[in-house]
């Protein structure tokens, strides 16, 4: 890491050389805690990320899915399921079922983290979700 970009404590400023935007300490701290409290409230399995890009951010965040403070709204939620998927085959047939192989497998673990997460967020119990047989297309 760029020691230009690591955060140095001066007084009440915590803020990294290339920054410039004279962060502090209050906000890294603040910002700290209430990462932490989202976390604790939301369960065990989330975890938390503080950084600092004029000023200090935070985010919560399990699996695939971020949740980060937005003023306009409370809190935005952020899923991150653009992968890309490449696989190759003996033919273009092959390689693009490959492919979808590989697609499918991260939308099945999707569907079962979405249950899992929506099952700690809003209590009740986890749906059932229909698996695919070895004989769906």
């Amino acid at each position: 890491m760029d020691k230009n970009w690591t955060p140095i404590r001066r007084g009440k400023l915590y803020c990294s050389p290339r920054c410039g935007c004279r962060c502090t300490y209050a906000q890294f701290q603040q910002a700290t805690k209430s990462a932490k409290a989202l976390a604790k409230k939301l369960g065990p399995q989330w975890q938390i990320n503080v950084w600092e890009n004029c000023g200090w951010h935070w985010q919560v965040f399990c699996g695939v899915v971020e949740i980060l403070p937005d003023k306009p709204s409370g809190f935005s939620c952020w899923i991150q399921t653009t992968p890309q998927f490449i696989d190759c085959g003996r033919t273009p047939e092959f390689a693009f079922k490959n492919a979808l192989k590989k697609m499918q497998a991260c939308f099945d673990a999707l569907a079962t983290h979405h249950s899992q997460v929506v099952h700690a967020m809003i209590g009740g119990a986890p749906p059932k979700l229909k698996g695919r047989s070895k004989t769906d297309g």
